[in-house]
């Protein structure tokens, strides 16, 4: 396999590859050059192939039964269309929508210095991430080595429901693009629970979750007392006689998704998460449904079947492990929950009127590096009094940003009011009170 095209080399340089591939049959693959004449192909016009769709021919299927057929191209790509030499022995592969040639099959003839050897040119680029390389390459490799190879090629897939008790973003279909309102964020119903299950039993298919129990606590807090994806769980599954729980495994996914690779994920704030979690899904369900835990035995034993839950296994927020440091975007630092605003009984006054107040969090202590939207309060009166603002620390968050909008009566811009010490940044104890750590257990608080 030649990184780029042979024509790159000097006269002679290849003379001692080209005896060999001819004395023993050996394939070459040519990564990405522009047509040649010598083997077979005339350029009809460069250009960027973003977005396009090319098509395997009949004889690119043969080679390449894996693939369907359709080769859609990455944005950065870049080709040279072809077309064949009259009478040449060359054979298309690969064509663009109006035929234009992009990979083909040189046959060397018995009178050339590669007698017998088959060469496939690729006339456009790529990379490890672009589609036309990933659809490409593992055809590429089985046909230049004539499928002789030493090891084993093997492809698995897996079903992991991610966030299970946990709200999570929903699809925006007018739009196309993820919505990430809080509002209009999804979870699991109980329903699905129920489909989920039958499917995975008439499939034979195993699924997985990956649940936060902090998620299940949360509703139970803010509805009532009761979460009816837990009850659901908890109930039993007519088809087996057990818990629908027994149905899939489960693997950790920390209490509530913090992240835990930067900034002030200590190593007890990782261990609460985790603690936590495990014992949340060992503790039995409660008198009513929808209370307590999963009531899931913890075992270390790769071999055992579903209901179980490894507390040696888990998946980190976010996956990666890797913090997105571009406030703004999706998985960044939260915007910090406050309270209401409230007048205070000390320090100074503040006109009389109708104030907002809204806080915002960064990565880091350069406001440059930008900031998370902003926490809006509704209109505050402080009677003459000093403004009083109270909220929870957010992990990660370098520090907050306080700013106040004017009384309605004197209308104007927002203003700064105050840049929050790394003293007040201390990880969110949404988690509770963890025994494995006293790292979490208490809120951070500013006035």
């Amino acid at each position: 396999m030649i990184a780029d095209s042979p024509t790159d080399f000097a006269a002679g340089q290849l003379t001692a590859l080209d005896t060999y591939e001819s004395a023993f049959g050996v394939r070459q693959v040519d990564g990405y050059g522009y047509p040649n004449p010598a083997l077979g192909l005339t350029d009809t016009g460069a250009g960027a192939l973003d977005g396009t769709t090319a098509q395997l021919t009949p004889a690119g299927l043969l080679a390449l039964p894996e693939l369907k057929g359709s080769i859609p191209f990455g944005t950065g790509s870049y080709g040279y269309p072809a077309s064949a030499v009259v009478g040449a022995p060359v054979t298309p592969w690969l064509e663009n929508s109006a035929g234009g040639i992009l990979a083909a099959v040189y046959q060397h003839p018995d009178t050339d210095p590669q007698a017998g050897v088959a060469e496939l040119a690729l006339g456009f680029d790529y990379n490890a991430g672009q589609m036309q390389w990933l659809l490409l390459a593992p055809g590429l490799i089985n046909w230049v080595t004539g499928g002789m190879h030493l090891g084993l090629y093997r492809n698995y897939v897996e079903m992991d429901i991610d966030d299970t008790f946990t709200p999570d973003d929903a699809w925006d279909t007018a739009n196309h693009t993820i919505d990430y309102s809080d509002a209009d964020a999804l979870r699991m119903q109980a329903a699905d629970v129920d489909y989920a299950a039958k499917w995975s039993q008439t499939h034979g298919f195993r699924m997985d979750q990956l649940f936060n129990g902090g998620g299940s606590v949360e509703y139970q807090a803010d509805n009532s007392g009761t979460d009816p994806v837990l009850a659901e769980f908890q109930k039993t599954d007519p088809a087996t006689g057990k818990p629908y729980a027994d149905d899939f495994g489960w693997l950790s996914h920390t209490y509530d998704t913090p992240y835990l690779d930067v900034g002030c994920a200590t190593q007890n704030y990782i261990e609460a998460e985790l603690n936590e979690n495990t014992s949340w899904a060992a503790s039995a369900p409660g008198a009513t449904p929808g209370t307590g835990g999963l009531g899931l035995t913890s075992s270390t034993d790769p071999g055992n079947a579903l209901g179980y839950e490894n507390p040696q296994v888990f998946v980190p927020g976010n996956h990666s492990g890797f913090a997105d440091l571009v406030p703004g975007n999706p998985a960044t630092v939260d915007p910090p929950d406050l309270d209401e605003a409230a007048g205070s009984s000390t320090g100074g006054t503040l006109a009389a009127g109708s104030y907002e107040y809204a806080v915002t969090d960064q990565f880091t202590d350069s406001p440059s590096a930008g900031q998370s939207a902003a926490y809006v309060t509704a209109d505050h009166r402080p009677g003459g009094r000093l403004g009083h603002l109270q909220m929870e620390a957010i992990c990660h968050a370098a520090d907050y940003q306080i700013y106040a909008s004017p009384p309605a009566a004197t209308p104007g811009r927002w203003w700064t009011t105050y840049a929050t010490p790394a003293s007040a940044t201390l990880p969110d104890n949404s988690s509770g009170d963890p025994t494995s750590t006293a790292a979490v257990t208490a809120a951070a608080r500013r006035s």
